[in-house]
């Protein structure tokens, strides 16, 4: 019975040998399998196309006011450039039509404007130091947004409705601070509702940036000037509610009468 077992164990030891032969290699393929795949994985994926960021490609002027954009580097910009921009020329993509209502729609308030600027400088109340100035030199820059907004696109009216622009945000934003009178303070307040109406309906956009199809102002998100202009409408009724308890002009009134001696009309 021990030889026979002998006999049978001789026998089987090469197909054990080749037995474990073959698992050693099955084994070692399926270890380096993994990485085969990863390898022929990655080999077989196309590259990533570079993503094409048009909101922050490069500009060119190109005429009265039209672009040609710089595709080239659009590639690179960082994705939060993809808000509107205020930058120095725009590509005018709005159709005739649009761009005829939104002409309309400017000329329309800045005319309003106009008037209750006129109707609050013959009021008594008003001091004509600074406040009625203010509204005179106002009512100039207007009538130069009004005068180029009717005009046909040219790169001279673009540039004139452009000075305008820096005017209405200069203006508006100084006469929060020197503005003394509450009326000429209530109209500033209409001023910013009726910008933070527009751009908020607009999608955060400038209306006047819009017309004139270009702008010089500051290179900032749209979402950040209407920021800007909702606290200027908080300073300015910040302001207004001192003057509720403090009195007219406060603080400006109570520090020219203190300077010079006697009441500053």
């Amino acid at each position: 019975g021990l030889s026979c077992i002998q006999q049978w164990l001789q026998r089987c030891a090469p197909l054990a040998g080749l037995c474990c032969l073959l698992m050693s290699q099955a084994e070692l393929q399926q270890h380096s399998a993994p990485r085969n795949d990863e390898t022929s994985d990655t080999a077989s994926r196309p590259d990533p196309a570079p993503s094409l960021n048009l909101a922050a490609a490069k500009p060119i002027a190109n005429g009265a006011g039209h672009v040609a954009v710089d595709v080239e580097s659009a590639g690179n910009a960082p994705a939060e450039r993809q808000e509107d921009m205020n930058v120095g020329f725009i590509e005018n993509r709005r159709p005739s039509a649009d761009l005829t209502k939104l002409k309309t729609l400017l000329a329309g308030v800045v005319i309003l404007a106009m008037a209750a600027e006129v109707w609050i400088m013959q009021l008594a109340g008003v001091p004509w130091y600074i406040d009625k100035p203010y509204f005179a030199v106002a009512l100039v820059f207007q009538l130069l947004m009004l005068f180029t907004t009717c005009l046909g696109a040219s790169a001279a009216r673009n540039r004139l409705l452009d000075v305008a622009h820096w005017a209405f945000v200069v203006m508006t934003f100084g006469g929060a601070i020197v503005l003394r009178a509450p009326e000429s303070l209530t109209f500033l307040a209409a001023i910013a509702v009726a910008s933070l109406i527009l751009r908020v309906s607009m999608k955060n956009s400038c209306i006047i940036t819009e017309v004139a199809s270009t702008t010089s102002l500051p290179n900032i998100t749209g979402r950040q000037v209407t920021r800007i202009f909702a606290g200027l409408l908080f300073v300015v009724l910040i302001r207004l509610l001192l003057q509720l308890f403090f009195g007219r002009g406060f603080p400006l009134d109570q520090l020219l009468d203190a300077s010079t001696g006697h009441k500053v009309g």
